[in-house]
């Protein structure tokens, strides 16, 4: 290779080394700079690479939280005074290991089975600042009970292109890629990926 050195970029604080490949018969430029001035720029860029990192490396919490949810186990952490004022539904029957499953679905559809041959709720979801939201959808309305217009303009109920659904918001206290935690750091229901 032969090595060409120019003599006024030198005074200009480069030096410009051209360099002939034997192989590509083309001129390859190469400039180098003064060592604080390299550092300057390869700081900027490691800050610059850093920062799109950070914007475009994130983990998306929605893509992350849509699948199939089986449930693992409720942790409860409570002193026997804070589960006193607690309210115990009996379930009819006993739940089959893993149930009941939740199923998020990409679209933001979502479905909560409470055993493999029957969907207790149904509806949308959405994130909301460290909030799984489940808008379980409302079917049938009781005669008697204030309807559901009522409840909506209220706050209690959501409308939705014309449907209506109830709101339930829970903590994501933890979530992996096969790991889901539900609930605040006393009281909280963990959820596996399969």
């Amino acid at each position: 290779m032969a090595l060409i050195k120019k003599e006024n970029a030198k005074q200009k604080g480069l030096a410009i080394f051209m360099t002939e490949s034997k192989r590509q018969f083309a001129p390859v430029l190469f400039i180098a700079q003064p060592l604080p001035t390299i550092m300057k720029n390869l700081l900027f860029l490691l800050i610059l690479l850093i920062g799109f990192t950070n914007i475009y490396g994130q983990t998306d919490t929605e893509k992350l939280i849509s699948g199939v949810w089986f449930f693992e186990e409720k942790c409860d952490f409570r002193t026997e005074e804070e589960k006193s004022t607690e309210f115990k539904e009996m379930p009819f029957k006993p739940i089959p290991k893993g149930y009941p499953k939740l199923e998020l679905k990409i679209n933001g559809q979502y479905h909560e089975y409470q055993n493999p041959d029957f969907i207790e709720h149904s509806g949308k979801w959405k994130i909301e600042e460290q909030e799984l939201v489940l808008l379980q959808k409302m079917e049938l309305e009781i005669e008697g009970a204030k309807s559901f217009e009522t409840q909506a303009k209220s706050g209690y109920l959501e409308k939705i292109d014309g449907e209506y659904y109830l709101p339930i918001k829970t903590n994501i206290k933890k979530i992996t890629d096969y790991t889901l935690e539900l609930g605040n750091e006393k009281l909280y229901e963990k959820y596996r990926r399969k």
